[in-house]
């Protein structure tokens, strides 16, 4: 059993290295199939729970291994190295097993449920992207804190985000999401695992069609001239100036001042973003915000244009994050409110909060509260601005595919992300998993998607989700694109998570077919 559990952990990393590593994603269409040979083997519940298990810690811990990089913990005014050494660990540890446990309970499911058959192609996929719809609320009720919103957000470690470098990414994210691309992931890997391990030559003979179907899905490149190719079927464009700033010192203002008034000069853009806690804003409000305007329109010649930018401010008490749209022409100002909050680094869940209470830290929690605790905000709609409507989230934002998906229902033509990434101290691993969402997000709704960032590259993504502009590491500035708006609707934003509800469907089917056909059998046999 040691020798089977080693397999499944290593498995388990391979993938997780192959989620991170782009040159090699397409290796993780086999990086799962180990999994399936040791659940195939004679095993008790317990085993193949711990099978499961073992799998799960290895892709997701490190999937995870950024909370480390979070290292020093100085901005939580923890001091000491040994105690947040301490705290890190404890916070890694309870993420990967909380979402660790329900690859366990996968490998429960497909013990019981497996059929031996051609029905088992379906079966593993559908029960794989099951138990990630639950983990996503599952871990999002665990790590609930005051004013957190629930809901299936957090879905970090997902098999589908390996398709984000797939040239078919646009076709699958667009009609079912995150989810179908997993689905894709897991009948990809278990197909693979028939066609070496079974015996049975009819299997063999379906599995193999069904294989060169997948890679055509996920490997073929899209001619130029597809419909879904970039730059067709936009309604419009608009020319984004995207900035990101690197440095946690007050320097990085007067930095990103300078920069700002070279790149600008002579260039034409529609709406220039600024990466959160860059705090431009909040510096030329510092005397009077009557000062914001004129120092705006100095930077802009007050011309048409939108700002994009955040700052963090009190209300009745409450630290509120907040995205604020400005036109330096109109001298008009709307805002909206970030509402998923960042674990620790926002806000404390509630299991932590008793932690910390239980070990007589209150003045620390209360000191916590008053510098760092952000109150999520309420609903909102897309920001209209010359005939688009404009939407953008908040860093964690860019990993929920719900609340991107409702935003494009609501009417944005454009996405948008402003992220801070300081905490992670430039941390690549974390980059390249938001990158990785970012790609998805995009496609799933086919929007064009900006991310300005600080301490790591901003880019700009178009409606399927490739790369057309980006930063360079430690490279502060602004880079300079032209992206497509749209107001056509995908499957995925018209129907949500309908890979789940199908999956749902065939298990019940299933389950109540098999029911059917044992009881006439029964009845003969006696």
């Amino acid at each position: 059993m040691i020798g089977n559990l080693i397999i499944a952990g290593s498995a388990g990393l391979a993938s997780a290295l192959f989620l991170n590593w782009p040159p090699l994603w397409w290796l993780g269409l086999a990086s799962f199939a180990p999994l399936f040979w040791l659940l195939d083997r004679p095993t008790s519940r317990w085993q193949t729970f711990s099978l499961g298990l073992t799998f799960g810690l290895g892709l997701m811990g490190l999937n995870l291994a950024w909370f480390f990089e979070t290292l020093p913990l100085g901005w939580l005014n923890i001091q000491s190295p040994w105690l947040a050494g301490l705290a890190v660990t404890l916070i890694w540890f309870f993420f990967t097993a909380s979402a660790a446990a329900f690859i366990g309970l996968f490998a429960l499911a497909w013990r019981e449920f497996k059929r031996g058959d051609w029905r088992d192609l379906i079966l593993a996929p559908a029960l794989w992207i099951i138990a990630e719809y639950c983990r996503a609320w599952a871990v999002t009720i665990i790590f609930a804190g005051p004013s957190t919103i629930l809901g299936p957000h957090w879905n970090n470690g997902f098999a589908g985000y390996l398709l984000a470098e797939s040239p078919r990414l646009a076709l699958l994210a667009s009609v079912g999401g995150i989810y179908l691309l997993s689905f894709v992931v897991i009948f990809a890997n278990y197909s693979i695992y028939q066609l070496f391990v079974s015996s049975n030559r009819g299997r063999r003979r379906l599995v193999i069609p069904v294989l060169i179907l997948t890679a055509w899905l996920t490997l073929w490149p899209i001619n130029s001239t597809n419909s879904i190719s970039p730059g067709n079927q936009t309604d419009s464009t608009l020319q984004l100036a995207v900035a990101n700033t690197y440095s946690a010192s007050s320097a990085k203002l007067d930095a990103l001042d300078r920069q700002l008034n070279r790149q600008l000069a002579g260039q034409s853009f529609d709406i220039l973003v600024l990466p959160e806690d860059s705090r431009l804003i909040a510096k030329l409000a510092t005397t009077s915000t009557d000062l914001i305007f004129p120092a705006l329109n100095q930077l802009t010649n007050r011309r048409n244009i939108l700002v994009i930018d955040s700052i963090r401010s009190e209300d009745a008490g409450r630290i509120k994050s907040k995205i604020l749209y400005l036109n330096p022409a109109t001298e008009e100002i709307n805002f909206t409110e970030k509402r998923l909050l960042a674990t620790y680094g926002e806000y404390l869940p509630y299991f932590v909060r008793s932690l910390v209470q239980l070990a007589g830290q209150s003045e620390w929690l209360v000191n916590y509260d008053n510098k760092r605790s952000v109150t999520a905000g309420p609903a909102f709609t897309p920001v209209s601005w010359q005939g688009e409507k404009i939407s953008v989230l908040a860093c964690s934002e860019i990993f929920s595919p719900a609340l991107y998906r409702a935003q494009t229902v609501a009417g944005a033509t454009i996405l948008g992300n402003v992220s801070s990434q300081g905490l992670f101290h430039g941390s690549r691993w974390f980059y390249r998993q938001s990158l990785s969402a970012a790609r998805v997000r995009a496609a799933e709704n086919s929007r064009a998607l900006f991310q300005a960032t600080d301490d790591a590259p901003s880019f700009i993504l178009n409606p399927q989700g490739q790369i057309i502009a980006e930063s360079n590491w430690q490279e502060p500035g602004v880079i300079f694109a032209t992206a497509g708006t749209r107001t056509k609707i995908t499957p995925y934003t018209r129907l949500g998570d309908w890979p789940i509800i199908l999956a749902l469907f065939f298990l019940i089917f299933l389950l109540t077919a098999t029911d059917a056909n044992i009881r006439p059998q029964t009845e003969r046999g006696r």
